[in-house]
């Protein structure tokens, strides 16, 4: 039988220090790891359904509105509609379809990277022929999905600094120093959001721990640590639900120690208890 850890009734300092790191021990890691992305889901999809829809309308403004040159629409929209579109939408399918979605963070990541390297050349592109696409859109699609993505912090944090070197490094290359204060700016602004990003990972893990917490407390026994009674019907009730599902039997062991009494009164409580 596989056993549960332990979890101590109130945080230690290990346990303090665990949640400063965003990083449990393996066991409750890896369920950590797992709950997260479950609930990440909506959040994720709703940021890239926007994206989808912002990318989507933005020609109609750069050339109804603000009279965009035709060079710049043209490639403005063969990287809309080719690439970053594309790109999200098939971030989106694996994060929508069960049998893809281990696959959901590695390809929202590369989704995200390739918007923000779209909109970079864009923003370029745009200066080069007297078009003025802001500077800023790069990093707030970083910020956008370092905040809503639900991205665990250490695997946000190398691949936003990563980005966020690449695009600064591109628009000084192609602009020149007017981008440096650009460059600044967008900084401050990724600086903030991956500030937001590890006190929303922080929140999250210390509200599960506490309510792992007290459902550790809920199903077991004060004295033993061993599952109780409110524990054995919860896991019953699952137990049958998936017997019915699967269309299996389900076979239940009552298990009675003759004499017990006697082991107590001979080697102890703490003996029997063991």
């Amino acid at each position: 039988m596989i056993r549960e850890p332990r979890l101590p009734q109130q945080p230690d300092e290990d346990q303090k220090r665990q949640l400063l790191r965003l990083r449990f021990d393996v066991p409750l890691e890896e369920q950590f790891q797992s709950e997260y992305e479950v609930s990440a889901r909506t959040s994720r999809l709703t940021i890239m359904v926007m994206g989808m829809v912002m990318m989507a309308l933005t020609p109609l403004y750069d050339s109804l509105l603000l009279k965009a040159p035709a060079a710049f629409l043209k490639l403005s929209h063969i990287l809309q509609f080719g690439v970053q579109i594309p790109a999200i939408a098939i971030a989106l399918l694996f994060t929508v379809r069960p049998r893809l979605v281990r696959w959901s963070t590695p390809a929202t990541l590369l989704a995200t990277t390739i918007a923000a390297f779209g909109l970079t050349a864009q923003h370029v592109f745009g200066y080069q022929n007297q078009f003025n696409v802001p500077h800023d859109f790069p990093a707030m699609t970083v910020s956008a999905m370092l905040i809503l993505g639900r991205l665990r912090f250490r695997t946000a944090l190398p691949w936003a600094v990563l980005t966020m070197v690449v695009v600064s490094v591109t628009q000084v290359w192609f602009i020149g120093l007017p981008a440096v204060y650009d460059a600044i700016s967008a900084w401050m602004l990724t600086l903030i959001a991956t500030i937001a990003a590890y006190l929303l990972e922080y929140s999250a893990r210390q509200t599960w721990y506490r309510g792992r917490l007290l459902e550790y407390l809920a199903t077991r026994d004060g004295l033993t640590g061993l599952p109780n009674r409110r524990h054995f019907d919860l896991e019953l009730r699952k137990l049958v639900r998936e017997a019915v599902r699967r269309q299996q039997n389900v076979a239940v062991m009552l298990l009675d120690v003759d004499h017990f009494k006697a082991y107590n009164d001979q080697h102890g409580h703490p003996a029997g208890d063991q």
